[in-house]
């Protein structure tokens, strides 16, 4: 055997007497190799034998299981309940066979027989009163325009007709041609006057029954079509219609004032977003709002505190506020607002008459504060006020006469005083939200950039228009050897929308300062971080953060986008 196996290290021919040596040893393994063989083949013989009867039984199975399904024995109310949890929950059901509850009805006859027969099923509908796809030239599109109208309303009042007596969830969209279209608008608007009356006459039957009602860009019509006395369910409306855009025959964009709607006696939160509309326009004379958000609705400091007083009942609260003409100056009232939980000012007005208002506010339950004031706002300060630590920060007022620890979330704008800021930040240690930025790219604040390289004689400094401070929030690495402290230790939330000022070392440095245990100092974990540049990307952070929040055992919501399209938005606004 050692020959053999020296042998066969090598290349070398073996000799006479060697082969039959070896063809002799041979003869008894290979007997075996063939017996195993024979066996493994009488083997998978055997198993397919047993595969195919395998699949013989489980087809038989088949139609017991079926009959025995735990699904069966359901009850309805139960299988009703769970068809209820199917629908969407970022938006009202859609006519749509695809998702619930078309769908659920579409798989047997027990389970269609169970959502026909549960009204709060079909209680919520989301009506588009046109589609994004259709041809750009409207008038070409009118009969196909008529007959979707036609087909989708034939259905939406079955739908509705299901719902009995249940109270009703609308959302109503009329999309009206874009920017390229507006030179048919008109044509198309008087054309379309049938098309109106197909979508009235299918809502009409039910307004009655209305308890959330939501309008984009269909309001005047329905609010001329019923009477305030008919709406006696309806507690929410939102009102949203189109953006101000210097766009061709904007004259004949329709915004009347509101008649019935808002007059709907049993009315308790309104969200209206309106751009050309004032306070005066809404007429609201209910004491029993507890929701109001006015949105792009502007509204005097004088008559924002004539109309709190009227609404003790309000616990969450939005406003615009403007000066009045006679350069601002309204008449100070105390108000209370006991039950006051969110507050959001969108500042487009002198910031000293918005503080005066806030000094005005006693909001012992406050949890939610935002402030966002208008780009033109610094322009209007710098010729009158020292800018250079940044906008004034009213909201501080109110933070010194409330309970700040009752803060939880906080949404800022940039460029505000950052000694301001930090003040606020001491005054808060309970924020566990916190959002700096607009959430829109065009929306009334944040940052401006230069067109074209050029930079007005008058603009102020970069770190007026587009700054916060993210290394003040940076946790120290040990407490109180380096003097500084821990702002917002409870911080767990953070959002920036559409920052172009903030490092992405700066970025880097915050978030691992914040995945440490530091339970002994009082310090959160973060939860979540987002933030929307507005630059492209200057260092690969994403890739160590994560390495770093495995490490520590922490589940980390991270999201970092770098879009440059975003910056080009703000920069057209400015050139328009």
């Amino acid at each position: 055997m050692a020959e053999i196996e020296e042998l066969a290290r090598s290349n070398e021919a073996p000799s006479t007497d060697l082969i039959l040596k070896i063809k002799e040893l041979m003869v008894k393994p290979s007997k075996e190799l063939s017996a195993i063989d024979a066996e493994r083949q009488i083997l998978w013989r055997r198993l397919a034998e047993l595969a195919e009867k395998r699949k013989e039984i489980t087809k038989t199975l088949e139609p017991y299981a079926k009959v025995l399904s735990p699904v069966r024995r359901l009850p309805f109310e139960v299988l009703q309940e769970i068809f209820l949890w199917c629908q969407p929950t970022d938006r009202y059901p859609k006519i749509n066979s695809e998702e619930a509850p078309l769908l659920l009805g579409a798989i047997c006859r027990n389970w269609r027989e169970a959502s026909l027969s549960c009204p709060r099923l079909w209680s919520k509908l989301q009506l588009p009163y046109l589609d994004n796809n259709l041809p750009t030239v409207y008038l070409d599109a009118m009969p196909r325009v008529r007959y979707q109208i036609e087909q989708r309303c034939k259905v939406a009042r079955e739908w509705l007709s299901r719902s009995k007596e249940c109270p009703l969830s609308l959302s109503i969209f009329k999309q009206p041609p874009g920017h390229d279209q507006m030179f048919v608008r008109q044509d198309f608007d008087d054309r379309s006057n049938s098309f109106h009356q197909i979508v009235l006459s299918t809502i009409a039957p039910f307004l009655h029954k209305c308890k959330v009602l939501k309008l984009h860009g269909i309001f005047e019509e329905i609010d001329e079509l019923v009477l305030p006395e008919a709406l006696q369910q309806l507690r929410t409306l939102t009102i949203v219609g189109g953006a101000v855009l210097p766009m061709p025959r904007t004259s004949i964009i329709r915004n009347r004032r509101p008649k019935n709607l808002l007059q709907a006696p049993n009315l308790r939160a309104i969200v209206v977003d309106m751009p050309l509309w004032t306070y005066r326009d809404l007429r609201l004379v209910s004491s029993n709002f507890s929701v109001l958000n006015l949105g792009r609705v502007k509204c005097e400091h004088g008559e924002a505190l004539e109309m709190l007083q009227r609404l003790p009942r309000l616990t969450h609260c939005r406003l615009t506020l403007c000066d009045a003409p006679n350069e601002g100056h309204f008449q100070p009232i105390d108000i209370s607002l006991p039950r006051l939980i969110a507050l959001f000012i969108n500042e487009d007005a002198n910031s000293a008459n918005t503080e005066t208002f806030l000094t005005c506010i006693d909001a012992p339950s406050l949890q939610d504060l935002g402030y966002m004031t208008h780009i033109f706002n610094i322009f209007r300060l710098q010729a009158t006020t020292n800018i250079s630590r940044g906008l004034p920060f009213p909201p501080l007022v109110l933070l010194q006469r409330l309970q700040p620890n009752n803060i939880k979330k906080m949404s800022l704008c940039y460029g505000l005083d950052y000694i301001m800021v930090q003040r606020c930040f001491q005054m808060t240690p309970l924020v566990t939200f916190l959002s700096v930025g607009d959430t829109s790219p065009s929306g009334i604040s944040g940052t401006w950039q230069p067109i074209g390289g050029h930079v007005p004689p008058q603009m102020p400094s970069e770190r007026t228009l587009d700054y916060f401070d993210l290394d003040s929030l940076i946790v120290p690495e040990s407490n109180g050897t380096d003097g500084r402290e821990v702002l917002l230790p409870n911080l767990v939330d953070f959002e920036a929308h559409f920052p172009a000022s903030i490092t992405d070392e700066s970025v880097l440095q915050f978030v691992l300062s914040r995945l440490k245990p530091n339970s002994s100092r009082g310090v959160a974990i973060l939860r979540s971080v987002k933030i929307n540049f507005t630059r492209r990307m200057q260092l690969d952070i994403s890739p160590h953060i994560i390495q770093r929040a495995q490490e520590a055992g922490v589940v980390l919501d991270l999201n970092l986008s770098y879009n440059v399209s975003n910056m080009n938005i703000r920069t057209a606004m400015f050139s328009l």
